[in-house]
């Protein structure tokens, strides 16, 4: 059996179904996992958790009809965050571990106010504290993956 393909630039050309098929399912494989290889750098995702707990904090602190500056505490540090993803990036160990720990400190003190937003009834809140919740997830995962690559490099 045959398909006819067309390129993105013009042209048509023929191709056995089952070349296509190994084609897609090996660009599909190589994608996902370059992707995920690049994206999952700790630089990367803990720029991106930073920026994010600085915008959420502030949008939280200033929409809210009492505000508190205990909501601004993510937004501090995240950019303390911020002043260390250069360090991190260059995989310096004291600042990457400094980081680390200011990570898991905000994600454990997310908890309470995503309850507290619960118990309120306020779904933005909810909404917005989930999200810093997961991003700082997703930066505390990177994190460890890139300890366990460092060491594993170190070993090899």
């Amino acid at each position: 059996m045959v398909n006819f393909m067309t390129p993105p630039l013009g042209g048509v050309f023929l191709w056995s179904e089952t070349r296509i098929f190994e084609q897609f399912i090996s660009n599909s494989v190589t994608f996902t996992k370059n992707n995920i290889t690049h994206f999952m750098k700790a630089h990367t995702v803990s720029l991106i958790n930073a920026l994010v707990l600085i915008a959420f904090s502030l949008w939280g602190y200033l929409s809210s009809d009492t505000p508190s500056t205990t909501a601004l505490i993510p937004a501090a540090i995240g950019v303390v965050l911020l002043l260390l993803n250069n360090g991190v990036k260059k995989e310096n160990k004291v600042i990457a571990h400094i980081a680390v720990v200011l990570t898991l400190v905000v994600l454990i003190g997310l908890i309470k106010p995503f309850f507290g937003s619960l118990e309120r009834g306020d779904t933005l809140a909810v909404i917005r504290v989930a999200i810093m919740i997961l991003t700082t997830t997703i930066a505390m995962l990177a994190f460890i993956r890139s300890f366990r690559e460092a060491r594993k490099n170190r070993q090899a």
